[in-house]
């Protein structure tokens, strides 16, 4: 097994323990915030351990390291990386989606990742049950994703591509993002990878099978099951193949 510390590839978790932005937020305290975080890092780094990935955390609000890693021993927190981002008050104005990407870039510059590391971006207090078998190194130009069937959405929960990718395409549009102007991530996203797959900058692809979230939706509170997400994911893949194949091709 290669030495944890070296692995090129990374898990990001994106953290704010005590938001302060504006927009549609379900579960705002702080202390229940920090417990959801404290055990989806816990589970990333018990899955991560021994694969491809290495497990980096990014907070925006100020939380110590120490808090977050609070639920795992010595040897487990030495194999996890907490980083700090403030953002600028530009950025907390244009709301949660602006505060996320740029703490992102800003791993990726203070982290020195290389043009060629895959990169797996999830909301840090959800955890993909099957993440093993659906994250790998991904090739040049490939984005990991779930979209809607029209391309207006892409599912920033869990996306991943290779750091060039993320930042020659990814965030090429990122301060366009403003949830009060209603141009929220998932969108704003979208629309510069339908611009990219079109002119073949971009090669979306989905993933192997469902991702299988549990946690709560920081914005809706509803809780996740992966359980219940299996079921759909056997229940509508081929239909969603075929969607994806007519809507590829059908003129409306």
């Amino acid at each position: 097994m290669a030495n944890e510390e070296h692995r090129p590839n990374v898990v990001l978790l994106t953290a704010a323990v005590s938001p302060t932005t504006s927009g549609k937020i379900a579960v705002r305290d702080p202390a229940i915030r920090l417990r959801q975080y404290q055990g989806a890092i816990a589970r990333w780094a018990s899955a991560l351990h021994g694969s491809l990935f290495r497990l980096v955390v990014v907070e925006t609000t100020g939380e110590p390291a120490e808090k977050l890693l609070a639920g795992l021993g010595k040897t487990e927190s030495s194999r996890v990386r907490v980083l700090d981002y403030s953002p600028t008050p530009q950025e907390l104005a244009r709301g949660k989606g602006a505060v996320e990407i740029a703490s992102i870039r800003h791993v990726i510059a203070q982290e020195m990742l290389d043009a060629n590391s895959t990169l797996f971006k999830c909301t840090g207090r959800l955890v993909v049950v099957n993440a093993r078998r659906i994250i790998e190194p991904l090739g040049d130009s490939v984005v990991r994703s779930r979209m809607t069937a029209d391309r207006s959405w892409v599912d920033t929960r869990f996306i991943g591509a290779v750091v060039g990718t993320w930042t020659e395409q990814l965030f090429r549009d990122i301060d366009l993002v403003d949830d009060d102007a209603g141009r929220y991530l998932e969108r704003v996203m979208a629309a510069r990878l339908s611009y990219e797959s079109a002119i073949n900058g971009v090669r979306l692809e989905r993933f192997h099978e469902r991702p299988l979230f549990e946690g709560v939706s920081g914005t809706h509170g509803a809780r996740y099951s992966s359980s219940a997400a299996s079921i759909r994911d056997r229940l509508f893949r081929p239909v969603e193949s075929v969607l994806g194949a007519v809507a590829a091709r059908k003129q409306i």
